[in-house]
């Protein structure tokens, strides 16, 4: 079934709870528990009735407010799959991979049931919202739960996913807490895909902890052993709550050569033996070594095709936990093997090559794996020679990582000329026409499922401190899916980009549910459950914050182009900000030390983030003005600012990735002073 099928046949939700996050009301002591009852066999389901207990537990004030009852027949709530709870849900194309959730509770009896068991745990989650509770961000401190009694809760509701694929990928620098709170986090907001990038993430967690950014703590690192346990329990609480497991990605050539899978990352170092250096690429006229990542192979070398194939193939066999192996080449551009046989045909009909003979050998394991492939730098040209013969083992993935982000993905279908293929002189496409006619270019070569995995919050979002603007042409790209011939979007974004709020990542969860949704009513929906009743007023703050900072002028021209109207613009917005931010801040004062604890930690980073902003707005003005070193002034106490409070921000906010993104597009100098020994 199509993903316009699915966005016909969602139903209107109808609560008869209270949603507002303002309700409120006294516990009735001695009720009678809420008796609630797993009727289907799966940890989610089993997990979305434990949810339930606690949180109708939270609601009332007592933990014994609802208990799991043995039996259906002493149960006041069934929770399950539809068809163990007796309930049709019509029109679903594969009810093992399409998500559909059917709520009928009325007076704290009834059924809540989904068509998978991740849309159970989906299904629990929606009928506490409709009760008013609300999910903020991950973390202790990012739920919004409402005090009410329980044995009189009524929510009707049925409603399918628009699209197939819904997630987020785990870039960035993180603790396991931080992971694992995003996580659980996902099916809150029906997200269904956790995608692990990295054979083993090592990188990921030890700039974490080895404190590899600004920070005043003290270096931690982990050993392999222990990553490798953080690794595990990542996937165990992915797969207990049923959602896809996606994994690997880049890292593959190293262990072509020999490299382990701990060192199959961005920052480790790829020791090739002599005898195995002809499988490097041959760029230059020489066999080049970027490290386990950024190397490519000699593709048309049989010898590396078969090792890549059963490197593949074995790890696939080893994790039968794997929903989709993402097989991709290296990650960077113009590193094409330049050998007289790999020069005769595009590096696309190599790697196609390569998929088909990965595909005959999975068949040959009896291994049932998707594989997803990536269209991405190089690879953007497709193949001219080969094809697909089985598109049925693929999954087609879209990384437009050259887009500026200045309007939505392009819909047009007249003919696009495309730019000629020329071995390693190729430019990425930065308008998005071009773009999609290089997908288009590759859809007529498979026909297979696709989604997109687009970077919106990997840096884009830092240069909005507002976190508010860049969310329309999020959204509007959510809506055009179905017209690219995508069904869904894994996030390759910072894994915590939730400082000052979560609305763009709420945002994206929801318009994948459902896009027909407006910005403003899922903004009026989150800024309420995060703010209460002044959330309008902190959305309009955070609305003008991001136009007056100009992120599209701030990120692409980096503050260095000529005078023109968009620097122009840019200076006078800047200008306005310490104005806005020092009319705001008597509201967040009036809010910061009180209410409800999820409510006051939001309130408590609007606070945090308005000095946070107030530096960063003067050290790009003074940036742009050409005052480099009143610019690096101002940001070195920024970053130190920011050390020094990153006990308050630390599940919101990467610092890493936040200080990096900026310094990497030279706007300032490193701005971080080590702190002296015994501080």
């Amino acid at each position: 079934m199509s993903s316009g099928s699915r966005i016909l046949l969602a139903a209107a939700a109808v609560f008869a709870c209270a949603a507002a996050a303002t309700h409120a009301s006294t516990p009735r002591a001695g009720t009678k528990p809420v008796a609630i009852c797993t009727v289907s066999r799966h940890p989610a389901a089993e997990l979305a009735a434990d949810e339930l207990v606690r949180y109708l537990g939270q609601m009332a004030g007592r933990s014994d407010a609802a208990v799991i009852a043995d039996a259906p027949g002493g149960a006041a709530i069934r929770v399950g799959l539809s068809g163990d709870c007796e309930v049709a849900i019509d029109g679903l194309g594969d009810p093992a991979r399409d998500d559909a959730i059917h709520i009928a509770v009325r007076n704290s009896r009834g059924v809540i049931a989904g068509s998978n068991p991740r849309s159970v745990l989906f299904a629990a989650y929606r009928f506490l919202e409709g009760c008013g509770c609300r999910w903020l961000r991950p973390g202790k401190d990012g739920d919004y739960v409402p005090s009410r009694p329980v044995d009189d809760l009524t929510v009707q509701l049925a409603d399918k996913a628009a699209y197939r694929f819904r997630g987020n990928n785990n870039c960035g620098t993180y603790s396991l807490d931080q992971i694992l709170d995003k996580i659980e986090w996902a099916p809150k907001v029906g997200l269904n895909t956790f995608f692990s990038e990295f054979l083993l993430p090592r990188f990921l967690y030890n700039r974490y902890y080895s404190r590899g950014y600004p920070s005043f703590r003290q270096p931690e690192p982990r050993t392999d052993a222990e990553i490798r346990a953080y690794h595990e329990r990542t996937i165990r609480e992915i797969k207990r709550r049923g959602l896809w497991y996606h994994a690997a990605g880049h890292g593959w050539t190293g262990l072509v050569v020999g490299g382990p899978e701990s060192e199959s990352d961005h920052e480790s170092q790829l020791v090739v033996p002599p005898d195995k250096e002809h499988y490097l690429a041959l760029v230059g006229g020489k066999r080049v070594n970027h490290g386990p990542t950024f190397t490519d192979l000699c593709y048309s070398n049989p010898e590396v095709q078969e090792l890549l194939v059963h490197c593949v193939a074995d790890y696939a066999a080893k994790h039968p936990e794997i929903d989709y192996l993402h097989v991709w080449q290296d990650d960077s551009m113009n590193r094409t093997c330049e050998c007289e046989v790999c020069r005769t045909a595009r590096v696309s009909d190599w790697y196609l090559k390569i998929l088909n003979r990965l595909d005959a050998e999975l068949t040959r394991q009896g291994t049932a794996t998707k594989i997803a492939f990536l269209i991405y730098q190089d690879l953007i040209w497709p193949p001219e020679k080969e094809q697909f013969t089985n598109p049925d083992r693929f999954v087609m993935m879209y990384a437009p990582i050259s887009r500026r982000y200045g309007s939505p993905y392009y819909v047009g279908m007249e003919e696009v000329e495309l730019p000629p293929y020329q071995l390693n002189q190729n430019k990425s496409p930065a308008d998005e026409q071009t773009g999609a006619g290089f997908l288009r270019g590759w859809q007529r070569a498979f026909r297979g499922e696709a989604f997109v995995f687009d970077y919106h919050m990997t840096w884009h979002h830092y240069f909005d401190p507002g976190y508010y603007g860049f969310v329309e042409v999020m959204a509007e790209d959510i809506r055009r899916l179905p017209k690219m011939g995508m069904d869904g979007f894994v996030s390759c974004q910072v894994l915590r980009s939730y400082f000052p709020h979560g609305y763009p990542m709420y945002a994206h969860a929801r318009l994948l549910w459902n896009p027909a949704r407006g910005t403003d009513e899922v903004a009026q929906e989150y800024f309420a459950g995060a703010f209460g009743e002044d959330g309008d007023r902190v959305a309009q703050y955070m609305a003008t914050l991001s136009g007056l900072f100009a992120p599209l002028y701030v990120d692409r021209e980096t503050l260095l182009g000529k005078d023109g109207d968009a620097k122009r613009t840019a200076m006078a917005g800047l200008a306005k900000v310490a104005q806005t931010v020092e009319e705001f801040r008597p509201v967040i004062a009036e809010h910061v030390s009180g209410g409800d604890a999820a409510q006051r930690q939001s309130w408590k980073h609007l606070s945090l983030h308005a000095d946070m902003v107030l530096k960063l707005a003067a050290g790009v003005r003074a940036r742009a003005e050409g005052n480099r070193e009143a610019a690096d002034a101002i940001w070195k106490e920024l970053v130190q600012q920011l050390a020094e409070r990153e006990a308050e921000t630390d599940p919101a906010l990467d610092i890493h990735w936040f200080v990096s993104t900026y310094q990497g597009r030279g706007l300032f100098k490193p701005g971080w002073t080590a702190p002296t020994k015994g501080r």
